[in-house]
C-alpha cells in the first residue's frame, strides 16, 4: 500500500505520480525528455512511497501532458520580452531546471506544505526559480505578482491541478487571472468523464485517496466563462508525441481519445488598455 500520510491534502500527495514518472522518462527508448533532477529526488525518498500502481496510458499521457507544457514554457521564454512563468499548484516539478533559457523568471506556487518539501528536497539552482507558499483559492498570491511583477509577460501554467477542484473555483479562478492580467497566457489540462470515471474507481490517484472533482467534456463551456478569454489551442492527449505512445494513440479515434485535452488561452486586452 502506497504511503498516504505525507500531505494533509490528499490532492497534494498526488505530486508523486508526475515525480516517478519524470524520473522514469529519460529510460524510455522513445522518451519526450529527461529531468534529471526528479532522478535524484526519487533514489533520496524512500521506496514505499512509490508503491502505488501505474497504469502504461498514465505514464505515457503524464509525458505527454509534461512535455506540452515544456514547449509553450519554452516558447514563451524565447518571445516575451519579460517573462514569468508561473506555476500554480507546482507540486514537486522542476520545470525551471528542463527550460530555462537564462532569462525571466519560474514561480512556483502551492500549498504550505508543499512548498516546504520543495524546499527541503529540491535543489536551490537559480535565483530565477521561486517557491511562494499559497492557496491557489486565495488572492494574495495575486496581488504579490502584480506588486512585484507589473509590466511583464505571464504564462499561468497550472498542471494537473484544477481537475481536483470544484468547477466554480476553477471558473473564479481563470475568470480573477482574466481580470488581472490582460495579455496573459493560461494553459491547463482537463480530464472528461469517462477518464474522472476510470481514475476514481481505479488508479494510483485512488490508491493516494484522492479523486478527481471538476470534469471537463469539451463542450465549449470554457470559451464561455470570460469575455476575455480566447483558446490558443486544444490538444488532446492520443493526438500528440504519437511515437510515445506507441499503438496506443490509436486510442484519439475512440470516445476516451477526446475526453481530456490540454488547453491554451490568450487574455485578449481590452481595447486601449496598456501592455501587461
Amino acid at each position: 500500500m502506497a504511503n498516504t500520510t505525507l500531505f494533509e491534502n490528499p490532492a497534494s500527495q498526488t505530486l508523486l505520480i508526475p515525480l516517478i514518472i519524470r524520473a522514469r522518462e529519460g529510460s524510455h527508448p522513445k522518451s519526450l525528455f529527461r529531468d534529471k533532477a526528479a532522478e535524484d529526488v526519487v533514489t533520496r525518498l524512500p521506496a514505499e512511497m512509490f508503491s502505488f500502481s501505474m497504469h502504461p496510458f498514465m505514464r505515457a499521457g503524464t509525458a505527454v501532458r509534461i512535455r506540452y507544457f515544456d514547449d509553450l514554457t519554452q516558447k514563451m521564454l524565447a518571445s516575451a520580452e519579460k517573462p514569468v512563468i508561473v506555476q500554480l499548484g507546482c507540486g514537486l516539478d522542476t520545470r525551471f531546471a528542463r527550460t530555462d533559457s537564462g532569462k525571466g523568471v519560474h514561480i512556483n506556487i502551492d500549498l504550505p506544505e508543499v512548498i516546504a518539501m520543495r524546499r527541503e528536497i529540491l535543489p536551490r539552482g537559480s535565483e530565477r526559480d521561486m517557491d511562494w507558499a499559497g492557496d491557489l483559492l486565495e488572492r494574495d498570491w495575486m496581488d504579490r505578482l502584480e506588486r512585484e511583477y507589473a509590466g511583464h509577460q505571464f504564462l499561468f501554467i497550472s498542471e494537473g491541478v484544477l481537475m481536483y477542484l470544484a468547477e466554480d473555483d476553477v471558473r473564479k479562478l481563470l475568470s480573477d487571472i482574466a481580470d488581472r492580467f490582460p495579455g496573459s497566457h493560461i494553459a491547463f489540462d482537463t480530464a472528461g468523464s469517462r477518464v474522472a470515471r476510470v481514475i476514481n474507481k481505479k488508479s494510483a490517484v485512488k490508491e493516494l485517496k484522492a479523486a478527481l472533482n471538476w470534469v471537463y467534456d469539451d463542450d465549449g463551456r470554457l470559451d464561455s466563462w470570460h469575455p476575455g478569454l480566447r483558446r490558443l489551442e486544444r490538444a488532446y492527449y492520443f493526438n500528440r508525441f504519437r511515437t510515445r505512445w506507441g499503438i496506443l494513440w490509436l486510442v484519439h479515434y475512440t470516445p476516451m481519445g477526446k475526453s481530456s485535452a490540454m488547453f491554451h488561452f490568450l487574455v485578449e486586452k481590452k481595447p486601449g488598455s496598456e501592455a501587461a
